[in-house]
């Protein structure tokens, strides 16, 4: 039996993105000569020389320290989902998403709309996908002659909520605002739903990532779409290929982006403006790499993508203040098990009771949801 050993970094491995690149890598394994393994960092050392290691990474720290130990080891790292700034380094493949080019085309399709100014939310200087997005972002109003102003940067260094607090007070000066991921763009929409503003008629909205719960945000999110799941599938190949021939010294496959417009911005039709740009190795700035104000949106996003339709009536039961009585019988389910879905839908949730359940999901996604 064929081993894939899969190192993904500690405070990621809870993440939609993480886990979409593993259930990529699951869907395409031959189930009777491969299996994963997934191995944590006092497991390295259990590797041998020429083993082929499936790297999960966003932080620079955590990909830099492990390819310096994978190297110093002569272990063959594959980095996955990674930017494009290690492509070209000896005996380092990589499964490569250019972010760039993905908030490039983003911002420039909105200033091509009659978005004069645009600001970007969510930058953490510790996270290299979030640099390289960046990168896309001030390339995009460089092309469109606009002078780039770092005041209409938000960087997440104290927290995201104080992030979101500070774009607020000057929201009125953006005709759109572009966020690293969707789960600040969620976090944000709700903060604007709170303020009664009105999205995309005041200030347009576009995330990144296309996670199951963004299409359910209030309004509809706009996003880039992330093939993760393909990432995990082109990591296989890439596997493959590398524990078969040794001689390979480094393999690199790159995966395309696309947006997807909802009702967060006015734009109904994505036009593709990006060709490859490059990119720039960006330094950490900052340690930080949980962002503790997003472990709710985190935590809703995951229960949502577990939850089958019998867990979906439950909680249309909750949100239309049903009785026990009433949601089993429109979930079909007999009382015992709506108890025992009930508690294991507030274990995932992170929630205890019907009121903080209902007051979770209203606030950051339609009703309609569910």
């Amino acid at each position: 039996m064929n081993k894939i050993y899969v190192y993904c970094e500690d405070n990621y491995q809870e993440t939609t993105w993480a886990k979409l690149i593993i259930k990529g890598i699951e869907s395409d394994l031959n189930p009777k000569k491969e299996a994963l393994c997934l191995i944590t960092n006092d497991k390295l050392k259990d590797l041998e020389e020429n083993n082929v290691l499936v790297v999960v990474g966003f932080t620079n720290t955590f990909i830099d320290e492990t390819l310096t130990y994978c190297l110093r080891k002569k272990i063959r790292p594959l980095l996955v989902g990674s930017t494009q700034n290690y492509i070209n380094i000896n005996n380092v493949s990589c499964v490569s998403i250019n972010r760039e080019s993905s908030m490039y085309d983003n911002v420039l399709n909105l200033i091509n709309n009659h978005a004069s100014r645009v600001a970007i939310i969510g930058v953490n200087p510790s996270v290299q996908t979030d640099l390289s997005y960046l990168d896309g972002y001030k390339s995009a109003l460089k092309v469109a002659n606009i002078k780039i102003n770092d005041n209409d940067i938000y960087t997440n260094t104290v927290g995201i909520e104080d992030t979101i607090s500070n774009f607020l007070k000057n929201y009125k000066k953006y005709d759109a605002v572009v966020c690293t991921n969707d789960y600040v763009a969620i976090i944000l929409l709700s903060k604007l739903d709170q303020l009664g503003i009105a999205v995309p008629k005041q200030l347009q909205v576009t995330g990144s990532g296309n996670i199951d719960i963004s299409k359910f945000a209030k309004p509809s999110l706009t996003t880039i779409e992330i093939p993760l799941e393909t990432v995990g599938k082109q990591a296989c190949t890439l596997y493959r290929l590398l524990n078969d021939d040794p001689s390979f010294k480094s393999l690199y496959s790159s995966v395309e982006h696309n947006i997807i417009y909802r009702d967060s911005t006015s734009i109904k039709k994505y036009k593709k403006y990006s060709i490859d740009l490059g990119s720039n190795v960006c330094e950490p700035l900052i340690s930080k790499a949980y962002e503790t104000g997003m472990k709710p949106i985190w935590t809703l996003s995951d229960a949502f993508s577990s939850m089958d339709e019998v867990d979906r009536k439950i909680i249309h039961g909750i949100i239309n203040n049903l009785t026990n009585t009433e949601t089993a019988y429109e979930a079909y389910v007999a009382d015992s098990t709506l108890r025992y879905r009930l508690k294991r839908i507030y274990q995932i949730t992170n929630t205890n009771g019907k009121q903080e359940l209902k007051d979770l999901i209203l606030k950051y996604l339609q009703s309609s949801a569910f």
